[in-house]
């Protein structure tokens, strides 16, 4: 919502978006960053089901990846409020 908002089309928006998950996988490769990053928690998904990574681990990422939408739709509502004045 952030990036169309940004943008103002649905290409651009889609263009940031999928810029900003390919980042994340990037980073995700890095060990100390995997434990932070909201990408593994789509990476880590079958480990939960497995047994094999625990819930724990990833309550930081939760946490992480809860505060980010809250400040990118707040975010996008400043943004879109202005655009409409």
């Amino acid at each position: 919502m952030f990036s169309a908002t940004l943008t103002g089309n649905s290409y651009g928006g889609l263009l940031i978006t999928g810029a900003v998950v390919v980042v994340c996988m990037i980073m995700n490769i890095i060990p100390k960053v995997h434990r932070y990053n909201p990408i593994s928690l789509a990476t880590d998904n079958m480990g939960l089901i497995m047994n094999s990574v625990e819930v724990s681990s990833l309550y930081s990422t939760i946490m992480i990846s809860c505060l980010l939408s809250l400040i990118f739709v707040f975010l996008s509502v400043v943004i879109f409020r202005k655009k409409q004045l």
